[in-house]
């Protein structure tokens, strides 16, 4: 199991029903995804730990969703990193989840040209 599929699989937000929330509730969920979608937008690719973590929160909160930036930057961090497995599930789990709220092809070009090179890589380490 990939790094990134791991940290997925802890995610509860499936197990969430925005609908069924009270109205408090939903504000606190709102306001949290407010504060780090701006704390994730002002984090520098240089600090990929936090970056990956305030990516997880994000896509652990179901009123958050720009999720498009929060999979390119963790597959930059995952090839950062050499971690190809991780880069390749988050490109996979982004167009299979989230791009057909997108709509059309937009993004599908490129988390498809991040897999074909981080499977290239990905073999490359192993040859």
């Amino acid at each position: 199991m990939s790094t990134f599929s791991y940290h997925y699989s802890k995610l509860d937000s499936t197990d969430l029903d925005p609908s069924e929330l009270n109205e408090r509730e939903r504000d606190k969920l709102v306001a949290s995804a407010e504060f780090l979608s701006e704390k994730f937008r002002s984090l520098q690719i240089s600090n990929p730990d936090e970056s990956e973590k305030i990516a997880m929160q994000l896509l652990n909160n179901p009123f958050f969703n720009a999720s498009a930036p929060v999979f390119q930057r963790l597959t930059i961090i995952y090839r950062k990193r050499k971690d190809y497995a991780s880069e390749i599930d988050a490109a996979q789990t982004f167009l299979k989840f989230y791009q057909p709220q997108y709509g059309g092809n937009m993004w599908v070009d490129v988390f498809e040209a991040r897999i074909k090179k981080a499977n290239i890589l990905l073999q490359k380490q192993f040859q």
